[in-house]
């Protein structure tokens, strides 16, 4: 008698308050999928993107899913995003995408959705956006936070960070207490609670994908 494999499960989960562009359908469709590996696909709808993507959290412990990848309505994912994502084979790991800028067009080095610390601001938190030239192809890069239009994380991370996993809060300055003039969005806070905790955030050079707005964004290396 064959000996049975257990295969990791991947949710795949989007959330949004509106509906999934054609294209980013198309493209999860397309996925290579890891060896070994099934995956099933879980849409959230909810005007809240920090209730939208707690909810998939919650789905994926309460269906025994080992990890969740994490996909906007709006990215367009190359086909080996979840391959090279689940190979690195770490907690945390992500793709980026350009940001929905004229710059993006026109520039020969873009603004990802990569973020790391002002090491100039000490006073408050203050995250700058990385250029894709900070990214190397065929690399891993550490970042400090990310966009999560296409982010894997591992389920037993979100066992070692208290909840709420996803929050919209907005950044308070030191000793004043006075709120500052930029928000952190859900994801940033998200990745502050994961570094507070002691772990890494890995960005992939080779998983760039497609946004789409007014145009198709792409980080395209000259």
């Amino acid at each position: 008698m064959s000996e049975t494999v257990n295969k990791k499960k991947i949710l795949i989960g989007i959330t949004t308050a509106e509906t999934v562009a054609h294209e980013t359908m198309q493209s999860i469709y397309g996925l290579l999928i890891p060896e070994g590996v099934e995956t099933s696909l879980s849409i959230v709808h909810a005007y809240n993107v920090a209730d939208g993507r707690n909810n998939l959290v919650d789905i994926m412990f309460n269906e025994g899913y080992d990890y969740i990848f994490f996909v906007d309505n709006d990215v367009i994912l190359p086909k080996n995003a979840l391959v090279d994502l689940y190979n690195m084979n770490w907690y945390f790991t992500t793709g980026t995408y350009a940001r929905k800028e004229q710059r993006t067009l026109t520039d020969k080095d873009p603004f990802t959705t990569l973020y790391n610390h002002d090491e100039h601001n000490k006073d408050v938190y203050c995250p700058t956006f990385m250029y894709l030239s900070s990214l190397p192809p065929n690399k891993l890069t550490q970042v400090d936070c990310c966009g999560f239009g296409c982010t894997l994380i591992r389920k037993d991370l979100f066992e070692k960070i208290e909840k709420p996993y996803f929050f919209f809060a907005h950044e308070l300055a030191p000793k004043t207490g006075v709120r500052a003039e930029y928000c952190i969005g859900e994801d940033m806070y998200f990745c502050r609670k994961v570094i507070k905790s002691g772990f890494q955030i890995w960005a992939h050079g080779n998983v760039l994908c497609g946004h789409l707005g007014k145009y198709i964004y792409t980080l395209n290396r000259s």
